[in-house]
Order: structure tokens, then C-alpha cells, then sequence
């Protein structure tokens, strides 16, 4: 923008010192002004006050005029010259703005251009994704390490005896002797069944991962002198 003002200002100087040149060869028969002698031209007006006087005058007010004129351009040359300083300066604060905390293009092109010289560019990308291949590695490995929820059963247990002379105290105590990592007894109560033999009904929880009801119910199974039987009267998780 700033050189665009500068063309213009240079070409109206240009236009001004054209005309000013044509005003001089115009009436350089009539009088030269690199040649006039105010001074004379006073005294000259003194003795002859028509023609001669006249020729003077206009003369003089020529001069006057030109350089009236040539104030003037250099005064619009100072006011160009300061607006386009503004405008110099106003751009420079705007690509300072806009830089901030950016490397310049010049210094990125500089770096790439040694970066391409043998290739470097390409080791540093290998390099990243190796760096990022490894914290992600480690990112998932920490968070497969991480404990999550921790899923359990509630499960009730009917175990049934041979026969009304079974004591249930005692097939609970096989029960309740069981012990396994993520198994947890509850309570337990006898359920009349009929012609005066009960069950033994008794609660347990479980962790899912660890502990499998086949497992359990198995093993109290194989309590075979005491225990005919065992069924899943309820299974759910918590």
C-alpha cells in the first residue's frame, strides 16, 4: 500500500515540474527568470510606468506564484510522507501482532530447508511416531492395569439331606467350611419339605471372576453322606 502512495506522490511531482517547465518555455521569449534583476526591474518601472512597468509586474507575480507553488508540493510531499510512515508503521504493529509466539516464515523455511538436506525430516517423523507408539503403550497398559468395578452374584442354595435323621447343623458346618477367594456365606435357615424332612436353604456371594456356582455346588455335593442334593433357587447380580 505504502509503495502504491509513493508512485502516486512521485507522478503528481512529475506532472507539477512538467507544467512548470512548459509555463517556462511557454514565455521564455518574454523574459527569463533564472535572469531577472528585481532590483532593475524596480528601477525600470520607475522611468517607464506603461509597458515596461506592466512586464515586470507580470513577471514578478509569475515568480511569486511559482514558488507559492512549489510550497505548496512540498508541503503535500511532507504530509504524503507522513501518512505513509502511519501506514509503515501501522503495518509493522499488525505483522508483530499476528507473529506472536510464531516462529518467523523465513527461520521455518531456513530450518526445513536443513532438515531436507540428508533426509532428517524423515528420521524426526520416525522418531515421533515412536514416542507416541510408546506412551500410548504405556497409556493402555496403565489402564489395564487399573481395578474396575468389581462383579458379584448373590446366589441362594437349597441342599437337600438323605433323610429326617440328617443333621442339618452339621451339613451346614460342611457347608460354611468351604472357603475359596471371592466366596462369602450368608445366612442360612431349614425349610420343612415334607413327612417331616427339611432343607437346608443358605446364601452366598460371589465374585464372578473368581468363583464359579458349578464350583461351589459341586463341592458340597461331594459332603455325599449328609447331602443328596443341591439346587440354584436364585441367582442375581449386584
Amino acid at each position: 500500500m505504502s509503495d502504491g502512495l509513493l508512485c502516486e506522490a512521485s507522478a503528481l511531482l512529475a506532472a507539477r515540474i512538467f507544467v512548470t517547465a512548459a509555463e517556462q518555455n511557454h514565455y521564455g521569449e518574454k523574459r527569463l527568470l533564472s535572469s531577472v534583476d528585481v532590483k532593475g526591474a524596480a528601477t525600470s518601472r520607475k522611468g517607464n510606468q506603461n509597458e515596461k512597468g506592466s512586464c515586470d509586474t507580470g513577471i514578478l507575480d509569475e515568480l511569486k506564484k511559482m514558488r507559492d507553488e512549489n510550497a505548496e508540493i512540498k508541503q503535500q510531499l511532507r504530509d504524503l510522507r507522513g501518512l505513509i510512515e502511519k501506514l509503515q508503521n501501522l503495518q509493522v504493529s499488525r505483522s508483530r501482532q499476528s507473529t506472536v509466539g510464531e516462529p518467523a516464515k523465513e527461520e521455518q523455511k531456513g530450518e526445513e530447508d536443513d532438515f531436507d538436506l540428508f533426509g532428517s525430516e524423515d528420521e524426526e517423523d520416525d522418531e515421533k511416531k515412536k514416542v507416541v507408539e510408546e506412551r500410548l503403550k504405556a497409556y493402555n497398559e496403565k489402564k489395564s492395569k487399573k481395578p474396575g468395578p468389581i462383579a458379584k452374584s448373590s446366589i441362594i442354595l437349597d441342599v437337600k439331606p438323605w433323610d429326617d435323621t440328617t443333621s442339618l447343623e452339621e451339613l451346614e458346618k460342611l457347608v460354611r467350611s468351604i472357603e475359596k477367594d471371592g466366596l462369602v456365606w450368608g445366612g442360612a435357615k431349614q425349610i420343612p419339605i415334607g413327612y417331616g424332612i427339611k432343607k437346608l436353604q443358605i446364601i452366598c456371594v460371589v465374585e464372578d471372576a473368581k468363583v464359579s456356582v458349578d464350583d461351589v455346588t459341586e463341592e458340597i455335593e461331594g459332603f455325599d453322606e449328609l447331602c443328596q442334593s443341591v439346587d440354584v433357587v436364585a441367582f442375581n447380580k449386584i
